[in-house]
Order: structure tokens, then sequence, then C-alpha cells
């Protein structure tokens, strides 16, 4: 099926002595979400005491909604969070940022989210996104490289 839904069907069968034969049959058509990260940076390499943002869209390209859907982003030692914006309320716990969890992220939307950094030490670590949503068995990860120099 192409669409979501209920669906209902009756098959009736005649033989050649006049016998009949009638199945009803239900089919309900659930869709599944499907969440892919995209992240992008205005810029990958920055000196000490620079400052980046980090733009990271969680789109879910199923046909049902996510359920509560997490962005969290582990900065690396020669980062430093600046600032955070999104869709949600974020928090900061050591060197991890996590957004609080979406509760309905509907087929075809997208969330975004924007972590602001800056450039503490020189170094070539990546940050390291995690989105977990209640259809994930394990989370996904991806990772935004940023290069510090000196």
């Amino acid at each position: 099926p192409k669409q979501l839904g209920d669906y209902r069907a009756t098959v009736t069968v005649t033989g050649p002595a006049g016998g009949v034969a009638t199945v009803d049959a239900e089919l309900k058509v659930d869709g599944f979400p499907a969440i892919a990260i995209e992240s992008k940076s205005d810029s990958r390499l920055i000196s000490v005491g620079e400052q980046a943002a980090i733009r990271i869209a969680c789109k879910n390209q199923g046909t049902s909604a996510a359920r509560n859907v997490v962005l969290s982003a582990e900065l690396p030692p020669e980062l430093k969070l600046l600032d955070a914006k999104g869709p949600s309320a974020w928090s900061q716990q050591g060197n991890v940022v996590t957004f609080e969890a979406i509760a309905s992220l509907d087929a075809n939307d997208s969330a975004t989210f924007e972590i602001q950094v800056e450039g503490l030490a020189e170094g070539d670590s990546p940050i390291e996104l995690q989105i977990s949503a209640d259809h994930l068995k394990r989370p996904l990860h991806r990772d935004e490289p940023i290069r510090v120099a000196p």
C-alpha cells in the first residue's frame, strides 16, 4: 500500500457445483520513522580563540512520526561550548551537550540545532553527535570534524 491506514478485503469464491466460500481480511498499514543526521560547520579549521558554529539537522525521512528524539554532542577537549540553540532546552554536563527530547518529529519534518564553540587548544578531534529515539535500538552517530590550529 502507498497510504497508511486500515484496509479491508473480502474474497468470495464460487465452485463448479455452486458452493460459495467467503473470507474477510483486515490489514493495518503502519509507517515507520527514519531519522537522518546532517551536520555542517561554518569553518572546519579555526584558530585558538576563534569561534565556529555547527548546525545539525535531524530529518525524519520515514512515513510516521519519530518519538522522543534526543540529540547530544560530545565536544573534544580542544573546544569550549559557548552557546546552543534548538527546538528544545539544552543542558551541559562536562563536555557533553544534550538537548531535551522532541516528543514527536513528524514524517518529512526536521529539527535544526546549533552549537557555538571556541577553540581552546591545538588539535584535530571531531565533535561526536548522537541521536536517540524510541524506534532506534541503538543511537545514530556522526562525527563533525573541526581542527583547531595554533
